[in-house]
């Protein structure tokens, strides 16, 4: 250690000595008239001239100049000069290693300076307020050798100096100066804001530019950028050996595409590259056997047709190997596949795949001949229907592993297209599969799904989830016009910070610092684990297997009465302020339903016999289910079996005909009124009509009191939210004696919306109602962490008095 202190001084010392020695060439004039700074021959030179320098038509010698304690006095040198009289002074320095150098930096008035030709500081619009006491702060990255600095300086009214001073010198280098592939702050699930924003690298940028469009990024905190390496689903911007390039691929995009990433390394963004999945039209041109053999065409002028390629054909290979030729070809951190479903995104008139590639593979894995039509009562059939959800998470985790063996720190995200009406032909499964990469999916432009699609790709057990919504939402038409406003987003970014997950965005709006301060504050509170009472009941089994048969789901006609009750119960939930996370059929275990108060089950019409003993065991030992009509009627693959006793679930009834079911859920308001059934320590409430629906549909402050009144004694919660205005939750824990309970200002569902509302109504008064031992402490953590919070005994528990807030609050109890 004592060695590297004098390493340290001794590499300071000579430095010092070396930048007291300067040779200058000037003075030199510069128009009276027109902008300050003007480009001239010897900016960003790289090397010391030797002899004499032409400069604006004037010929300079040099002269050898020393500073005093770093401070070059060039009025001291040539006199009072008028002002805009400029100078050129370099200096050389030899470093024995590499390291990290330290300086500071004041000019006066208009200046720049370099090191080796790369610029380190830009003062071209003046000196912005330093002083000799107060300079400007750099840190560079320096490999050892010989490196020349070089300033220029432009005198003012006020001075003509240049004072350059060494600050400290490191061996080991900072994580914002490295540029390997191990700096942190290229790790994209460490960033916070995430933007897409994916032209052709020769556009404009909004009218921007390039240059512009990233530094109001950057400006703004966005620390992730997705750009675009292809041209859409038309094939890659560049050629590629690997796949057929877009007819808009141009030679020259392979280099700027190169010059956009160094701009956004030098900016710190971590960079990866939007990808479709599935749909590659060159690919599909040019390789019959790599086409999507349907089952169900897709409809005219739908994106599977003429684009939709098959993971089990060679095309899977391809995309693999493309992959990694993205990732090493420009150094990206990652890849983020949109649309990742086989038929691309939300197109849901359309089912395959069985060409001769899945016939083999699907042979080799079930034994069975692969189905040749459309047909819900053929076992072929449904076999194949799930095996589709195992092949094609097979092939994302194919994917995945070949990218890491060859770029271990890549990320991959992969879009779930399977969520409110987006059905299971996709093939995404709707239960833990995989590892290694990001469950990403999107709002469809309504914000109050995002707590809810973030906590289902949270269920995914990745670690990693997050959710995207457009820029363009918060763009709005009023009697003034159109106007951005800035809450919609907002609101959707906090709903899924609340959930634990990541927001992303695309586009670009001149709120978006405002939305990425939001989010920014929020970063150290994600990915922790769930801390919940309620748990909602997400089915695969359910959603495919028994509403997927619905004869309307190739058609125009398709109603989708699966995911909008899974939603409105969410909705519910929320407004009631109770925290939930989402379970999938595999998470119906003994020990994670143990971990809930309450299950809501909105449609468990498909359980397996162990399942269906599962759930009893648990509402036996103390659990409390709620649910919906038709209560365990079909196995896991949409067979009736036999019916469970009505003395457990007595609103069973005969599954309606499809063109009856709006009515059976919806219509039948006397059918409101649950049972309620005891069974050992817990209970079962049961509805037969789908409040969820209802809720999703047409919202209402009587229901959600009546639901309140039901819900809060089932779960008793320990922790509880009291606002006479809305507030959604989410509880976390982070390590064995923090709390974390993340808020957001959100109206109930019911209640009307103001579009030109810039923010929600500041919530007052608000309380938590903490039903355990008195917290050692509690505090509000945005933007910082304030005093302690007041404390006092409510009843049998504590209250946690709340600050006033706008957008929402994090609150840490210890």
């Amino acid at each position: 250690m004592c060695c590297k202190i004098n390493s340290k001084e001794k590499i300071l010392q000579s430095v010092n000595e070396s930048l007291s020695n300067w040779t200058v060439f000037g003075p030199f004039k510069s128009a009276a008239t027109g902008p300050a700074w003007i480009p001239y021959e010897l900016d960003a030179a790289a090397q010391t001239p030797r002899g004499t320098v032409t400069i604006a038509g004037q010929r300079l010698k040099a002269l050898k100049a020393h500073s005093e304690n770093g401070v070059l006095d060039f009025r001291s040198l040539f006199g009072v000069m008028p002002e805009r009289t400029g100078v050129f002074a370099f200096a050389e320095a030899e470093f024995p290693s590499a390291g990290v150098l330290s300086l500071s930096w004041h000019a006066d008035y208009w200046a720049a300076l370099w090191m080796d030709g790369r610029e380190l500081l830009p003062l071209k619009g003046g000196n912005m307020g330093s002083s000799l006491n107060t300079p400007h702060k750099i840190t560079y990255a320096v490999e050892s050798g010989r490196h020349v600095f070089c300033v220029r300086v432009m005198s003012g009214s006020g001075g003509w100096v240049s004072a350059l001073r060494t600050e400290a010198w490191s061996f080991e280098l900072p994580d914002l100066l490295r540029m390997d592939r191990g700096a942190l702050w290229r790790d994209y699930n460490r960033a916070a804001v995430r933007l897409e924003e994916r032209p052709a690298p020769d556009d404009s940028f909004g009218g921007l530019g390039m240059k512009k469009f990233e530094y109001y990024t950057a400006s703004a905190g966005v620390n992730a950028r997705w750009i675009g390496l292809t041209d859409h689903i038309h094939g890659a911007y560049f050629y590629s050996k690997n796949l057929p390039p877009s007819k808009k691929a141009k030679p020259e995009y392979e280099e700027q595409f190169r010059e956009w990433i160094k701009l956004l390394r030098e900016r710190r963004f971590s960079v990866v590259t939007w990808l479709p999945l599935t749909l590659w039209g060159p690919a599909w041109e040019a390789h019959s056997d790599w086409r999507v053999k349907f089952l169900v065409e897709p409809p005219d002028g739908g994106e599977s047709r003429g684009n939709n390629c098959c993971l089990n054909s060679p095309y899977g290979e391809a995309l693999n190997n493309f992959c990694v030729e993205c990732l090493q070809k420009f150094d990206l951190d990652g890849l983020w596949f949109d649309a990742a479903g086989l038929h691309g995104g939300g197109v849901r008139e359309v089912v395959g795949c069985v060409c001769q590639h899945c016939e083999k593979r699907f042979l080799k894995d079930t034994g069975r001949a692969i189905p040749d039509k459309y047909d819900w009562d053929s076992a072929d059939f449904r076999a194949w229907v799930q095996w589709r959800y195992d092949n094609f998470a097979e092939n994302w985790q194919r994917l995945v592993d070949f990218v890491h063996a060859a770029v271990p720190e890549a990320s991959i995200a992969f879009n779930h297209y399977h969520r409110e009406n987006v059905g299971w032909n996709g093939s995404i499964p709707l239960n833990p599969s995989g590892h290694g990469f990001i469950s990403g999916t999107e709002v469809d432009y309504v914000p109050r799904r995002a707590a809810f699609y973030t906590k289902c790709m949270r269920a995914y057990d990745r670690g990693n989830a997050e959710a995207w919504m457009g820029l363009n939402a918060g763009r709005i038409l009023t009697q003034r016009g159109e106007i951005d406003n800035p809450k919609k987003t907002i609101d959707f970014a906090i709903g899924c910070c609340i959930a634990g997950g990541h927001p992303s965005m695309g586009g670009y709006t001149p709120h978006l610092k405002q939305i990425a301060d939001e989010i920014i504050i929020r970063a150290p509170y994600l990915n922790l684990p769930s801390a919940a009472d309620t748990a909602i009941h997400v089915s695969q089994q359910t959603e495919t297997f028994v509403f997927g048969r619905n004869p309307d789901f190739t058609t125009p006609n398709w109603r989708d009465y699966y995911w909008a009750s899974a939603v409105g119960w969410h909705n519910i939930v929320s407004d009631c302020t109770l925290a939930s996370d989402v379970i999938y059929d595999a998470h119906l275990t003994r020990k994670i339903l143990s971990g809930y108060k309450l299950v809501i089950m909105p449609f468990a019409c498909a359980l397996s016999s162990a399942q269906y003993k599962i759930i009893l065991d648990y509402v036996k030992n103390g659990g409390r289910i709620l649910t919906g009509p038709w209560f365990g009627l079909f196995d896991p693959q949409g067979v009736k079996c036999p019916v469970p006793g009505k003395e457990l679930f007595p609103l069973n009834s005969e599954f309606p005909a499809w063109e009856k079911m709006a009515g059976a859920l919806y219509n039948s308001r006397r059918n409101m009124k649950p049972s309620a059934t005891r069974l050992g320590d817990g209970e079962i409430i049961q509805f037969a009509a789908d409040i969820g629906g209802i809720y999703r549909g047409t919202p209402s402050k009587e229901l959600l009191e009546k639901m309140s009144s039901l819900i809060k004694p089932l779960v008793k919660p320990e922790i509880e939210i009291v606002c006479e205005k809305g507030l959604h939750t989410g509880i976390f824990k982070r390590g064995r004696k923090e709390t974390v309970i993340a808020l957001q200002c959100a109206d109930p569902a019911w209640a009307a919306e103001d579009p030109e509302a810039l923010r929600p109504a500041t919530r007052w008064g608000a309380k938590i109602i903490w039903r355990g031992g008195k917290p050692i402490s509690a505090r509000a953590m945005l933007p910082d962490a304030g005093p302690e919070l007041p404390v006092k005994r409510h009843g049998k528990a504590w209250a946690v008095e709340l600050p006033p807030m706008t957008w929402g609050q994090v609150i840490i109890i210890q």
